[in-house]
């Protein structure tokens, strides 16, 4: 990592550079995310744990799965007896910090403030072909896995900024591809089909759905790391 980017490895101060661009820190860490007033500020809105988890697909749609499939825990994850293949898709993310629609690309920067990687997972066999199918396997409890802390926009592009995904030790997925293009595109596409609103997450599918279990009563570890540090670990009951 740069001794730019090093000299970053602070909490968000809040703090702003001219033209009214937050000056970011290498990551932001909402410690306090846990408790229900902290979500409600940081979500912009009264209800608790409103905010949706927009999802650009690999094939460029725009989906959106509810918050209850929100899952930051690192923690064992029980799945219903009625998923019997459990698929799983790499993402690239970003919290929306301002609310909008139809938002330009040119003016994407404004509108979302930290950035991280984690994954998706989908009831494979509940994807039949029909809507139904598709809408029930996205909609599970614990199954977005997009943890914090989130990172500054700047660490995306750094080639030894490598995002890293394991199942059981062994690794299944990298990439240091990521950027903030394709964020801002991905603002620009999800904020001409929905609003947007503060608080939500906005992720970029970046591979195909991959098998991770299938096997009844198994049990598999998925884990991860970016810029070389801890991100996400899992436990995942079948």
């Amino acid at each position: 990592m740069s001794p730019e980017l090093q000299s970053l490895a602070r909490p968000y101060s809040g703090q702003m550079q001219p033209g009214g661009t937050p000056a970011f820190p290498q990551f932001i860490t909402y410690t306090k995310l846990a408790l229900l007033p902290e979500v409600e500020y940081l979500c912009g809105a009264k209800s608790k744990l409103t905010m949706n988890i927009i999802v650009k697909t690999l094939a460029g749609s725009i989906v959106a799965r509810p918050s209850t499939t929100w899952d930051k825990a690192n923690d064992e994850i029980f799945l219903p007896d009625f998923v019997k293949k459990l698929t799983c898709s790499p993402v690239l993310f970003a919290r929306i910090s301002k609310a909008g629609r139809a938002v330009p690309a040119q003016f994407a920067p404004r509108y979302y403030d930290g950035i991280g990687y984690g994954v998706l997972l989908y009831a494979e066999n509940l994807i039949d072909g029909s809507p139904e199918g598709y809408a029930q396997a996205i909609c599970l409890d614990h199954t977005s896995l997009l943890n914090e802390p989130l990172y500054n926009p700047i660490t995306l592009g750094e080639p030894d900024n490598v995002f890293v995904l394991k199942k059981n030790g062994r690794k299944i997925f990298s990439t240091a591809e990521g950027t903030r293009a394709m964020i801002e595109e991905a603002i620009a596409h999800a904020s001409s089909h929905c609003f947007l609103r503060t608080g939500d997450l906005l992720a970029i599918e970046l591979r195909e759905r991959k098998l991770l279990c299938s096997e009844q009563g198994s049990r598999t570890k998925l884990s991860a790391t970016y810029c070389g540090n801890f991100l996400l670990e899992y436990d995942i009951v079948l």
